[in-house]
């Protein structure tokens, strides 16, 4: 996906603004990153019903080359030095922060490309059962935090609350002011 905020910006203002360009980063838009090098664009052509399809995937694939070569993808995927963690372990106050880092990069999923829509649907089917679990949890916290307002609201009378009334309601504060006041212990500022 970082590879798609890298390229996204540099595909348009390199001039690349073709139907193709423009089909590829719509796509890569919506699919939330760039097509990987290991991406089939034969198989991708064959699924599609068109010959404007396949035109429009060919000039994707065009634009997929271009890019690659100008922004030297591959070359730099090659050349990207390995993360030094111990290097980090070592300099960082909270030693904690570098293992944490490590575990965070190593549970990063490595982002694939699939065009088998049953995958997909899979994926989707779980997205959409968490976001609706999400949406009932939400639904009743609202209501909670709903009754709970008007509770607050129903128990007191903030226009008209006194510090006498207050005190009344919470003994123990009036017993600890009362001490302070017997023991003429004032707030200094300190």
């Amino acid at each position: 996906m970082r590879s798609l905020r890298l390229l996204a910006p540099r595909v348009m203002s390199a001039g690349l603004r073709s139907a193709g360009a423009r089909t590829f980063m719509a796509s890569a838009r919506r699919m939330g990153a760039v097509a990987e090098p290991d991406f089939d664009f034969n198989t991708f052509s064959q699924e599609a019903t068109s010959s404007e399809a396949r035109a429009e995937i060919e000039a994707m694939r065009g634009v997929h080359r271009e890019l690659m070569k100008k922004f030297k993808i591959e070359e730099a995927k090659a050349n990207a030095p390995e993360i030094d963690w111990a290097y980090y372990a070592e300099r960082v106050k909270s030693s904690d922060v570098a293992a944490e880092m490590k575990a965070a990069y190593a549970a990063t999923p490595e982002f694939k490309v699939t065009t088998d829509s049953a995958d997909i649907e899979k994926d989707f089917d779980v997205m959409i059962a968490s976001a609706e679990e999400a949406g009932v949890k939400s639904q009743q916290a609202i209501k909670d935090l709903e009754a709970s307002l008007l509770a607050i609201e129903a128990d007191s009378d903030y226009a008209n609350i006194t510090v006498d009334s207050a005190l009344e309601k919470d003994p123990e504060l009036k017993a600890e002011i009362e001490a302070e006041i017997a023991k003429k212990e004032w707030y200094s500022g300190e």
